[in-house]
């Protein structure tokens, strides 16, 4: 797992990537992230700025043709290399959030065991 470089904090804009985009990396990846504008943002729709970023967002960019989310969706839905890294992430953040205990669940208290 290699979470440095996944993960990093700053204003996207000035690398060529908008907030929607990482935006649907990150859920592909089951990861929330807290996305609040920042100071340079000319529009609350579509913030630059956001906490947690991924490069593979950038990667999918580069092999998108076109310019509207939609193309950058379908590049994800197509594109068997960047699925690949998808389900590798995937798999990488479900491991680590087995980590730590679910919040409001405890296993003595389960009514089916099995």
């Amino acid at each position: 797992m290699y979470w440095g470089s996944i993960f990093s904090f700053g204003n996207f804009v000035q690398q060529g990537i908008d907030r929607s985009r990482v935006e649907k990396v990150l859920e592909s990846i089951h990861i929330a992230a807290n996305k609040n504008t920042v100071r340079s943002d000319v529009s609350a729709v579509l913030p630059g700025g956001i906490h947690m970023a991924v490069k593979l967002a950038l990667k999918i960019k580069a092999d998108t043709k076109g310019t509207k989310l939609k193309d950058f969706v379908a590049t994800i839905n197509s594109n068997a290399n960047i699925q690949s890294d998808i389900e590798k992430q995937c798999h990488d953040v479900e491991e680590c959030a087995k980590q730590f205990p679910t919040v409001g669940f405890e296993k003595e208290t389960m009514k089916y065991k099995g």
